[in-house]
């Protein structure tokens, strides 16, 4: 039946329930494994059990993403040292679920090669958890974690947030200070 010179019938039916079907199935196929997070970041790059990021300026990428970014995405949400409370809105952001020793853990780092900032956090996912290393520079200073400043630290997960406060040592004078990062590493 041709109507307005539209032809109708079952084979037009069936032909364009195929091609629905076809963008359906196309679409869930891109969608992944379910370990993709969704996230506002200009470039993502995201596997099984690495992810890292490179953010956007703000206001720019995917609108869909949680308001909050610490829920959404990977993302550094405090840094502290000797309580000084450091930028946390470092643009390049890696996480990633590793083992060492044969023991699991949690691999962070973000940075800012611009201002000169980086933190690498990791943290063996034993129970309970614990610090296996800090490592904090910025243009003057840096700090890592000795033997004796990560048997004193703590570690706090809560789902996806993961929270380590503890003293660092200096690199430039042995002077010991208290540390405070917190980050989000969605996915693992």
């Amino acid at each position: 039946m041709t109507r307005m010179g539209v032809q109708t019938g079952r084979r037009g039916i069936w032909v364009g329930a195929a091609a629905g079907a076809a963008l359906l199935l196309a679409a869930g196929c891109a969608s992944g494994d379910g370990v993709d997070v969704e996230v506002d970041h200009s470039d993502t790059t995201t596997a099984a059990a690495a992810t890292t990021t490179e953010s956007a300026p703000a206001g720019e990428g995917d609108d869909t993403a949680a308001t909050d970014p610490g829920e959404a995405t990977m993302a550094l949400l405090a840094l502290e040292v000797d309580g000084r409370a450091l930028p946390t809105d470092l643009p390049q952001v890696s996480c990633q679920l590793e083992s060492d020793d044969g023991h699991r853990q949690i691999e962070f780092e973000a940075e800012d090669d611009a201002r000169d900032i980086e933190v690498e956090v990791e943290i063996v996912l034993s129970d309970p958890p614990r610090i296996d290393d800090i490592e904090i520079e910025t243009a003057d200073a840096e700090w890592e974690a000795t033997d004796a400043d990560r048997a004193a630290g703590a570690v706090e997960i809560d789902g996806d947030r993961y929270r380590v406060t503890g003293p660092v040592t200096s690199d430039d004078d042995d002077r010991v200070v208290d540390a405070v990062i917190e980050f989000h590493c969605p996915g693992l």
